[in-house]
């Protein structure tokens, strides 16, 4: 049986990109702010960009410059987890060369304000080339990914 989704609304791009599949949900209670049950969404990395979606629109509420290195266009992969005083999630970027690289990062937010507090190294879950992380969980201080290799598996 065939279910049809049913009070849907799409976001239309803030930017007018024609590229809008990065998005990245940050489910948070904590977040200072006058209204905390919303969800913060990262729009953008550089500069980085976060805000929420009200009647249908983008609207941006903080705005970051960061510290973080410009590897290149950073993307949104994992949502974000509660890792008690921070948030913790995964994003990516690509290099392109013969052929399309991708890399990792992980990157703790200020459970708060939402500032970035700290990010890792580049690295790549199996080999290089194109990987996606679609999933981030941790279980017992062992941090747990999901990832797909050329959209495939």
């Amino acid at each position: 049986m065939l279910f049809e989704l049913s009070n849907r609304t799409v976001i239309q791009s803030p930017e007018n990109s024609h590229c809008e599949k990065n998005w990245t949900p940050i489910c948070n209670n904590n977040v200072n702010t006058t209204d905390n049950k919303r969800t913060r969404i990262i729009y953008k990395w550089q500069p980085l960009t976060i805000g929420y979606i009200d009647d249908g629109l983008f609207v941006s509420e903080r705005i970051f410059t960061t510290s973080m290195p410009d590897f290149g266009t950073l993307r949104g992969s994992s949502p974000f987890i509660d890792m008690g005083n921070i948030y913790l999630g995964v994003i990516h970027f690509s290099i392109k060369s013969n052929v399309s690289s991708y890399y990792h990062i992980m990157v703790s937010l200020d459970k708060i304000t939402l500032e970035p507090k700290c990010f890792s190294s580049p690295f790549y879950f199996e080999k290089e080339g194109i990987e996606f992380c679609l999933g981030f969980s941790a279980d017992m201080g062992t941090y747990i990914f999901w990832i797909s290799r050329n959209d495939r598996d």
